[in-house]
């Protein structure tokens, strides 16, 4: 798994560090200087890059329309989340692969993605 954000590569880290999740992520990447921001694919193409992956085996979870633009502009599935700054109501407008309302939702909804994308 692979954070890919709008925040800078150090605010990226940082933030990680201090919410103690980065060991749940085999690569961050941020916004690099120089480089374009969301919702420019760049961010998670250096993701895709680092994990080796394709993107029909690669899900964006996201919580804005610049998260879900950019996954579709490279043919990334997406998940919408409600609890961030955009609306369900303003992301459905992406046609995500499934809108969800809590961590279980999307837990729940990811598990058989998995084998899915072996598949594929």
């Amino acid at each position: 798994m692979a954070i890919a954000t709008g925040k800078s590569q150090h605010g990226a880290e940082n933030s990680t560090h201090r919410l103690g999740i980065q060991t749940f992520f085999d690569s961050i990447h941020g916004i690099l200087s120089g480089n374009p921001g969301k919702p420019h694919p760049a961010v998670i193409i250096r993701a895709m890059l680092a994990l080796n992956v394709q993107p029909e085996h690669c899900i964006m979870v996201g919580d804005t329309t610049f998260d879900l633009d950019l996954a579709h502009a490279i043919g990334v599935r997406t998940a919408a989340v409600s609890w961030g700054v955009h609306s369900l109501e303003t992301l459905r407008t992406r046609n995500p692969s499934v809108c969800v309302h809590t961590f279980y939702e999307l837990l729940e909804w990811l598990r058989p993605q998995k084998t899915n994308l072996r598949e594929r």
